[in-house]
């Protein structure tokens, strides 16, 4: 496929930003090259490395500055090394070419991965990979290792001429900003943090037809919004490798759609927060038909919350959370919207999957058009639902098989009434003695004849006595009823 095509293809803020950052380059303090005077040549068949690297020298030696890449297609067969702080790498946008010759290794890194360097950046370039050279693991357009309090903003990792394994590459680094980037086709990731990143801040940016758009593996303090991952294999994915895992991350207006497999696959993640986040549909509905929006798999998993955002039309659910995951909370979130409900597949699936999970907690939300249940509850404990609305979706509103339904409530649902005898009316024990709703469902126990002297909810007396009475029981609490002659009673959930 021709250059142009794909130059086509990105984003117009590359193209005009880039312009005006390299005018800015010409006046950037300290010391400034460019790359041509160092015996560049830019036409994408000589390696051009030595010229890169003797640049380099020059702002070493001058105590930084920045290195200026004109437009042109640049062949790097040899990784270009920048073990200094202060240094900045400028081109002119997509015009500014870096073409990695080799298999296995960065075009560009920043770092040694030995000592911290800070205060580098790296503004308008394009990255990818040289047609005659098939990209493998350690492949990379552009890599930071042990970088503090650096930059980089508006570069593209694309598979022209052919694809990079893996387009942004980040290990141990700290404080590092990101604007308007964009990774395409990558065969790895698209953006890649790894071994204790800490503090990253990106904001529009965008990562698609990569095997894993987002990466994020064991690191912590991250503040993302307005990024998007478009057809990737997996659109975001939180893992660990057996380090220390993720935690205080912060996700706002961040979307993983049409991938091939789940959008968000966490699977590592301890505190976090996402703010009107989305994750819908697969690329095939019939491949990968387990594939859902959120998959919340682990006891590494837990102590997050969404706050609004969306889980529509996926092959299975909306959202699934299994494998011991914890402290789940929803907040106003779309479970589904007819006619674009989750499981979409042969399979099925519902607007909410709840396994071996607990103290899930879902308040305001909407599940809507599945084509199973709007949510299913298999193993979850200490679950509770409520004030959200149930409608359209096929096979029912909230199904439960948990066997511990006593530590589970639902209530003030519209769209989840069972009617009278929807529940299973308990026997009534022995005058005064306790029995505890565990129904997982409010309910009024609606008691007649003989002769009650007292009525105590969770052990406090409700001061109710007589033949004819009706109380309200919580779900999960007790009741005694103290009598000198045995009425009947009978519960209707709420």
């Amino acid at each position: 496929m021709e250059r142009r095509h794909f130059v086509g293809a990105l984003t117009a803020t590359a193209l005009a930003m880039g312009a005006s950052r390299s005018a800015k380059a010409a006046t950037t303090s300290g010391s400034y090259v460019n790359v041509m005077d160092y015996g560049a040549t830019g036409n994408g068949s000589t390696d051009d490395s030595p010229a890169f690297k003797n640049a380099v020298a020059a702002l070493v030696t001058a105590g930084g500055g920045t290195l200026f890449v004109p437009a042109g297609n640049y062949l790097i067969n040899s990784t270009i090394v920048v073990a200094h702080s202060n240094i900045r790498i400028q081109g002119t946008g997509v015009e500014s070419w870096i073409i990695n010759g080799q298999p296995g290794a960065a075009a560009i890194q920043f770092g040694d991965g030995t000592a911290i360097y800070y205060s580098c950046g790296v503004f308008d370039l394009a990255f990818g990979q040289a047609s005659s050279v098939s990209a493998g693991n350690g492949n990379r357009g552009l890599s930071m290792l042990k970088m503090g309090q650096s930059w980089v903003e508006r570069c593209v990792c694309v598979n022209y001429p052919s694809a990079l394994y893996d387009g942004f590459y980040f290990n141990a680094c700290t404080q590092l900003m990101f604007s308007g980037n964009e990774a395409t086709g990558c065969l790895g990731s698209g953006f890649y943090w790894s071994n204790l990143c800490v503090d990253m801040y990106m904001v529009n940016t965008r990562s698609d037809a990569c095997g894993t758009g987002f990466k994020i593996e064991d690191s912590a303090g991250f503040y993302i919004t307005n990024a998007a991952g478009y057809s990737n294999g997996i659109a975001w994915s939180l893992v660990t490798a057996g380090g220390g895992g993720n935690s205080n991350l912060w996700f706002t207006n961040c979307i993983g759609d049409t991938s091939g497999t789940v959008n968000w696959n966490i699977t590592n993640c301890r505190v976090a927060f996402f703010d009107n986040c989305w994750g819908s549909t697969q690329q095939s509905a019939q491949l990968n038909t387990w594939a859902s929006g959120f998959l919340l798999n682990g006891t590494s998993v837990s102590d997050i919350t969404f706050t609004g955002g969306t889980a529509l039309y996926n092959n299975a659910h909306g959202v699934s959370i299994d494998g011991g995951a914890a402290r789940i909370i929803f907040s106003g979130f779309l479970f589904g919207d007819s006619p674009n409900g989750n499981g979409r597949s042969t399979s099925g699936g519902h607007g909410m999957f709840i396994g071996t999970a607990s103290d899930i907690r879902v308040v305001g939300s909407l599940f809507s058009g599945n084509n199973g249940y709007g949510l299913t509850n298999g193993a979850g404990t200490n679950v509770d639902v409520s004030q959200s609305t149930f409608t359209g979706n096929q096979l029912g509103t909230l199904h439960s098989t948990t066997s511990s339904p006593g530590t589970c409530s639902y209530r003030d649902n519209r769209g989840f009434n069972p009617v009278a005898g929807g529940v299973v009316t308990p026997s009534l024990p022995a005058s005064g003695s306790a029995v505890t709703n565990g129904t997982s469902v409010d309910c009024t126990a609606y008691i007649s004849g003989g002769q009650v002297t007292n009525v105590a909810i969770n052990g406090t007396s409700t001061g109710l006595s007589g033949s004819a009475l009706s109380v309200f029981v919580p779900a999960g609490a007790s009741i005694a009823v103290t009598y000198s002659t045995a009425p009947s009673w009978r519960w209707i959930g709420h």
